[in-house]
């Protein structure tokens, strides 16, 4: 349980880390992306990854078979949840941009890594 904790804990920490990076990016350079923008981005993916870990984590102690399931449907519920996000954020109004559209993959990419660390971690 402890475990548990110490990961929602880092993905926290990372959450901050890469929205302070972000912040201080998007200030000091040329992009041309809105900091809301990508606050609210970078919420909205930490959120989901969190769901996706909690999911996965929920069938961490179960047989194999089961353990097996819940880590699909978290995988799956993860990415789809991304693909909604894009979805809400496009029919809203705003322009999926190439500077947004660079920044959501490098999110993306940033949080899909560490959940895997992690997972990699836990689950072997």
């Amino acid at each position: 349980m402890i475990e548990k904790f110490r990961h929602i804990w880092q993905i926290l920490v990372l959450y901050a880390l890469l929205m302070l990076a972000g912040i201080l990016i998007l200030h000091y350079s040329s992009i041309d992306l809105a900091v809301n923008t990508y606050a609210l981005t970078l919420s909205v993916m930490t959120l989901i990854t969190l769901g996706s870990y909690i999911l996965i984590m929920s069938g961490a102690g179960k047989e194999e078979k089961t353990r097996g399931m819940f880590l699909l449907a978290g995988i799956s519920v993860k990415f789809l949840s991304y693909l909604l996000f894009i979805l809400i954020f496009s029919l809203t109004g705003n322009n999926l941009t190439k500077p947004f559209i660079i920044a959501f993959f490098i999110l993306y990419l940033f949080l899909t890594f560490f959940l895997i660390r992690i997972l990699y971690k836990e689950l072997n």
